[in-house]
Order: C-alpha cells, then sequence, then structure tokens
C-alpha cells in the first residue's frame, strides 16, 4: 500500500500592500487541494459576531447571555481551550464595549482595520501560544489529510518561528515603506500613520530568517514565477529529483547531435510515466546542407550584411535556417494523446517555439524546464499565461549542489 502524500505548508508575510493576500490567492488557484489557514480567520468570525449582536449590547435589562455564549462558542471552536477561550472573554468585550459600541465602519476602512488589529492585539495579549498552537495543529491534521496548506497573515517574529517549526516554509514579500505608502495612498486615498505604524505591522521589520525573500517590487508575474518555482520544489519527491536530473542530462546529450555552428540546443521530452517520447536538436531541416557542412553560419554571415555589425545572441532569427530543438522535438514525437508531458531543454525557449508549445495538440506540455537563459523573456510570459509552468533547472536543483550526489 502507498502512503499518501503528505501537503506542503506554505506561509508569505510581508508588509501591508507587499501582496500576501495575492500570493496566497495564487496558490490556492494554482496549486491542486490547497486550502488557507489564517490567523485572521476568528477574528473576522468575532467581528461578525460583533456586528450581529451590538445592537442587544446598547439596551438596558436584556439577557445577553447567549450572545456571550455564541461568543465562547467561536473562541473554543477556533482554539480548542476553554480555558483560554474563559480568558479571553471579559477582556474581548471590554474592548468592544468601550470602544466599538456606537462606532461604525465599512469593509476594510480605516475603522474596520483598527477594529480587526485590536480584537487580535486581545487574542495575542491573553495566552500568544494559543493562537499560534491552534494554526499549527489545524495545518498539521490538513496536510496529514494530504491537502496544501496556505498562510498570509502571521504578523511576529514568534508566530514566523512557530510555524517554521510545524513545517511551514516561510516566504517575505519584500517590500520599502515609502512603496508601501505609495500602493497605500492609492488604494485608500489616505494613510492612517497610527495604524500603519501598529505592531502588527512593523514587528517583522528587520527580521530575516526566512527561508525565501521575494522583492515584491518585482512585476507580478516574476513574483508568480519566483513563487511557483518554490512550491515545485517543495512538492518534488525524490523520483522527481532524479528524473529532472536525468531529463537535462539527455537534452545535454541531444544537444551534441546538433549542426549548428551559433549554438547547440538539444530538447527531450518526457510523458507523465517519465518515458521519452520526442527528442529534437537544432539544425537544417532534412536534405539541406547545414552549418557544419557549409562551415559558416548564414544568420551570421547575412545579418552581419544587413546591420553592419557582429549579430547578438535572439537577433535576425528570421535568417536562421535551423529548425529549433523545441519544434523539432515535437515534430518527431512518436506519442499522441499526451495530457501531461515534460520538456527538457538546454535553453530557454525563444518566442517562436513557446508558441508551438502552447499550439502543441497531440502532446500537452505542462511544464518546461530549462538550463541557460535566452535575451528574450516574452516566450516564457506566453507560456504562463497558456498555464504552462517553466523553471530554470538550477533553481530546482540546488539540492544536487549542495549534496555533490546526483540522483540515478
Amino acid at each position: 500500500m502507498t502512503n499518501k502524500q503528505t501537503g506542503i505548508k506554505v506561509q508569505f508575510s510581508g508588509g501591508a500592500t507587499a501582496g500576501k493576500t495575492t500570493n496566497s490567492e495564487y496558490v490556492l488557484k494554482e496549486v491542486p487541494n490547497t486550502v488557507r489557514v489564517s490567523f485572521a480567520e476568528p477574528i473576522y468570525a468575532i467581528v461578525e459576531w460583533w456586528e450581529t449582536y451590538k445592537e442587544l449590547f446598547k439596551q438596558e435589562e436584556v439577557d445577553l447571555s447567549y450572545p456571550k455564549f455564541k461568543l465562547t462558542d467561536i473562541l473554543v471552536d477556533f482554539y480548542e481551550d476553554f480555558i483560554y477561550a474563559n480568558k479571553c472573554l471579559p477582556k474581548m468585550l471590554d474592548l468592544l464595549i468601550t470602544d466599538y459600541l456606537h462606532v461604525d465602519w465599512t469593509f476594510k476602512d480605516n475603522t474596520f482595520r483598527k477594529l480587526m488589529q485590536e480584537v487580535g492585539d486581545v487574542l495575542r495579549e491573553v495566552q500568544p501560544t494559543s493562537v499560534i498552537d491552534s494554526l499549527v495543529r489545524r495545518s498539521n491534521k490538513l496536510a496529514n489529510e494530504g491537502k496544501n496548506v496556505v498562510c498570509d497573515d502571521a504578523r511576529y517574529p514568534q508566530e514566523i518561528e512557530s510555524l517554521s517549526a510545524g513545517g511551514f516554509t516561510s516566504i517575505r514579500l519584500e517590500i520599502s515603506k515609502e512603496e508601501q505608502l505609495k500602493r497605500m495612498k492609492e488604494l485608500y486615498g489616505e494613510v492612517n500613520e497610527e495604524r500603519f505604524n501598529h505592531p502588527t505591522e512593523v514587528a517583522l521589520n528587520g527580521y530575516t530568517n526566512y527561508d525565501y525573500i521575494i522583492d515584491a517590487t518585482q512585476p507580478l508575474e516574476e513574483i508568480f514565477r519566483t513563487v511557483d518555482t518554490i512550491i515545485y520544489k517543495l512538492r518534488m519527491t525524490q523520483s522527481d529529483k532524479k528524473w529532472i536530473y536525468r531529463g537535462m542530462k539527455m537534452s545535454e546529450e541531444v544537444a551534441t547531435w546538433a549542426t549548428c555552428l551559433s549554438r547547440r540546443v538539444g530538447a527531450v521530452i518526457f510523458n507523465q510515466d517519465n518515458i521519452i517520447i520526442g527528442t529534437g536538436y537544432n539544425g537544417a531541416p532534412r536534405g539541406t546542407d547545414n552549418s557544419l557542412e557549409l562551415g559558416f553560419c548564414t544568420k551570421r554571415v547575412e545579418g552581419e550584411k544587413i546591420l553592419g555589425r557582429p549579430v547578438q545572441s535572439g537577433e535576425m532569427n528570421h535568417l536562421c535556417h535551423a529548425s529549433h530543438a523545441e519544434a523539432n522535438a515535437l515534430s518527431q514525437c512518436i506519442a499522441s494523446n499526451v495530457e501531461d508531458a515534460t520538456m527538457y531543454v538546454t535553453a530557454s525557449p525563444c518566442y517562436e517555439c513557446c508558441k508551438d508549445i502552447a499550439n502543441s495538440v497531440r502532446i500537452k506540455i505542462k511544464r518546461v524546464i530549462y538550463r541557460d537563459g535566452y535575451p528574450d523573456q516574452k516566450g516564457l510570459v506566453l507560456l504562463k499565461n497558456r498555464g504552462i509552468k517553466v523553471f530554470k533547472y538550477e533553481d530546482l536543483m540546488k539540492w544536487y549542489k549542495a549534496n555533490k550526489t546526483p540522483y540515478i
């Protein structure tokens, strides 16, 4: 019997507007069987409870035992600790009745954000470990059921460290204060300095003990590509690593067959069972003289005449007589109706090859793993938009360099 694979656990942290929610929602959408856990989940439940029963607390001589019971029930349900719930209850009621009995708000306005922060403060102040332990327990239960877990609202170093100890991979979305202020003004029209400098917003400033730190000022597609690579690495089994290593070694071998003087590229396609179904290298079409036989590269010679200077990589591709490795691998594929194929290629595909990969009908390429970069990256954006994952081999296989032992 095969044991069920345990799900992965990922946490995003960062200042306001860094993109924590955006990235966790991306993971929820892109990674099957993923659920979100949140420190804010009980806070939302408490705020919703307050909206439901607030008017009763304004009235005199009203029996409030049922509303109080419901609040206790929310706390026990989330934290599984009756003693903790009873310690929280009077402090929570004191906050809500004193500061928010005659206050209205709309979702995500400054008053709402202040309320959420202060309810969270009460939960953490009473017994911080109960808040953290509860989330770790729920996450472990979900992961043991085979679900993947994402969290995007750890606010303090202790929370990051406890989640990491509980098996979470920590990802920091780094953003400067200046960029934060700019984004907040664009989103909300104004910045409440008190809320902006609240401990939940600044407690992680200067903290660096993360597994990954991503520059959150990059274009969103670049951030998503980095997140894709991290998630793929986390989900890789030892067998996956072995076959990724083999796939790239095979493409490097195929590249030695190339007949191009400029660059030798090899591509290999594996089906979902890791069986090779197609190989290709860059070279002239059958029956025509190739660069090795001619002794010169037609693109270089003709391109230099047009440009008046040497041709750079990625330029004047329309003058190239060779078919590219990726196109040859697809056209010479021996299989059909393959729904989950992986292409290994020694160089990042050009835009034309990316179009061929995206349009392939018989062979559905789900992921492309390449070794070397290519000057024009717009083809990779095309693949991404088509739902095809793109990974750089070195990013996936740093384990190999660290261990200095290939999986064979």
